[in-house]
């Protein structure tokens, strides 16, 4: 017997298209056939159980996922059809081999009817390594305790335990997927491993009760905890000029930096779509880090501002931004001795127009090694904002270069009921530019969220979970034409707070994170990630 169980994860969700717009495939009924020509259904049973399914027929679960199945014998791929769509290929998991399940336990049994007392020569399937005797030379078998084989042995488990993870679904570590960021990881002692996030007021840190405590921040100091860097701390790395961390009654807390009155939000520009327009006398922004040294990120435009910058009360340096269209200017300060420091940005006369300060980079030992974290999150942020103004935060990908970018966009598509299929093309379309923009090939994942926000909405929201699915399983862009983009499902991780919040995980208007909500899904991003 050779029947495996199947669907695995990257195949298991389906979904149907009507009105250009993804839809749920939940209660329809697939029929799962042997061939791709669609023309003899397979024989399959029920997993578990192992009961006949009447013409390979099964029905889609609330959650728009095939049951699991056990594939016909030696066989890992079959073939399903919904609604007289297009013909889809489901692939077995691998690591649910019943042959193998099969032959251990009638190994077993073989085993269990010898005794102890026969000889070795009249016990059959035995191979020739069980009438031999221990010893070191030619024609023996080595003792467990051999020097020549414990080192090997530690190896092949640790081998074994890599192979595992990456065939496990989900929770898995994505091989291909995660490529780029695990060898610049591995390098990070050599040079920088970059990790960007292009998100919302989750990323941003709407909902938590201090600034450090979303998950972006939780997962920086996660990663480095677990991958150290003798030597070297670490900074803050990016910072936005402004931040939104309140909305309505959900908790509200200072941010990092700190802006005179009279200086004006700009949400269309910059990394993260964010600036601070300086454009009056003593409007200013003010930013304390501990660190080695610091740049500022701003706009160069034709006509552009004046600004200055001093380092803790030094002599201030004067930067002209009129120029070249250019959304990748940067001042660089030079090398700081290690500890607090506070810089001002603060705007300078000859020109009317606003300098647009987009934020702070600090580092702190890492400018050369480590792991740096640059945050391009936003309140209120849909795909349709970053995909519309691409040219104003995609040219600072040549600045950051990351190796790997989150991208746990799509819940507000949902709520401001922008059509599933519209997410999906748009996700696409933010994945292109990054490459496009960058020399890294970087690792890429797509977060799959669990259902937040209560009430109802243009479409279900299974809808846009499976756009979620779809961005991964269609992806072209990685090693050797695999797919570049991981799917991280949240959803499997979080129980949703439309149904029960009873865990804590959000606050009370069901969207946003609590502390622990923030740090659960730190943990979960973490561990996704790790290589190990």
């Amino acid at each position: 017997m050779a029947r495996l169980i199947g669907p695995d994860e990257a195949s298991r969700t389906v979904y149907t298209i009507a009105g250009g717009a993804l839809r749920s495939a939940a209660g329809l009924i697939a029929t799962i056939y042997a061939d791709e020509a669609a023309t003899t259904p397979a024989n399959i049973l029920t997993q578990p159980g192992g009961s006949t399914i009447s013409g390979g027929q099964v029905t889609v679960d609330a959650y728009s996922r095939l049951p699991l199945i056990q594939f016909p014998d030696g066989v890992d791929t079959v073939y399903a059809v919904i609604n007289s769509g297009p013909v889809v290929p489901l692939y077995a998991r691998t690591d649910d081999r019943l042959d193998t399940v099969t032959a251990a336990a009638s190994a077993a049994v073989q085993r269990s009817n010898h005794t102890g007392t026969q000889p070795a020569n009249t016990i059959t399937g035995l191979g020739g390594a069980a009438t031999l005797n221990v010893g070191t030379t030619a024609g023996t078998v080595a003792a467990g305790d051999d020097a020549r084989i414990t080192g090997a042995a530690a190896d092949a488990a640790v081998l074994h335990l890599a192979n595992t993870e990456a065939i496990t679904g989900d929770k898995a570590v994505r091989v291909n997927e995660l490529r780029t960021f695990h060898q610049a990881l591995a390098n990070r002692h050599y040079a920088p491993c970059r990790v960007a996030l292009i998100g919302a007021s989750t990323g941003e840190g709407v909902g938590v009760t201090a600034y450090g405590r979303h998950y972006f921040n939780r997962l920086r100091d996660l990663l480095r905890a677990r991958f150290p860097v003798a030597g070297v701390a670490g900074g803050e790395n990016y910072v936005g000029a402004w931040g939104a961390p309140a909305e309505g009654a959900l908790p509200a807390y200072t941010w990092p930096v700190a802006r005179s009155v009279g200086t004006g939000n700009d949400n269309s520009t910059g990394w993260a779509l964010k600036a601070t327009a300086l454009s009056g006398a003593t409007q200013s922004l003010t930013y304390t880090f501990t660190g080695t040294s610091v740049q500022v990120w701003y706009s160069q435009y034709g006509g552009g501002g004046n600004f200055t910058v001093a380092i803790d009360g030094g002599a201030a340096s004067p930067v002209n931004s009129s120029g070249s269209t250019d959304r990748n200017a940067k001042w660089v300060s030079g090398a700081l001795s290690v500890g607090s420091h506070t810089i001002v940005v603060e705007w300078a006369s000859g020109n009317p127009n606003p300098a647009y300060i987009h934020g702070f980079a600090a580092f702190n030992g890492d400018e050369s090694a480590g792991i740096h974290f640059y945050n391009g999150a936003q309140a209120s942020k849909t795909t349709t904002d970053f995909v519309s103004n691409s040219a104003e935060w995609a040219p600072r990908l040549a600045t950051i270069q990351p190796h790997l970018v989150l991208i746990p966009l799509g819940i507000n598509d949902f709520s401001s009921s922008i059509p599933s299929a519209t997410t999906l093309s748009n996700l696409q379309s933010i994945i292109a530019t990054v490459r496009s923009n960058t020399t890294t090939n970087p690792s890429i994942v797509v977060v799959k969220s669990t259902r937040v926000t209560a009430g109802t909405f243009a479409e279900p929201f299974a809808n846009y979970q499976a756009a979620w699915q779809a961005v991964a399983s269609q992806d072209t862009g990685g090693y050797a034409g695999s797919s570049g983009v991981a799917l991280l499902d949240l959803a499997v991780r979080q129980v949703s707070p439309v149904t029960d919040n009873t865990f804590g995980l959000f606050n009370s208007d069901l969207t946003h994170y609590t502390d622990m909500g923030a740090s659960l899904t730190a943990e979960s991003m973490a561990a996704f990630l790790s290589p190990r």
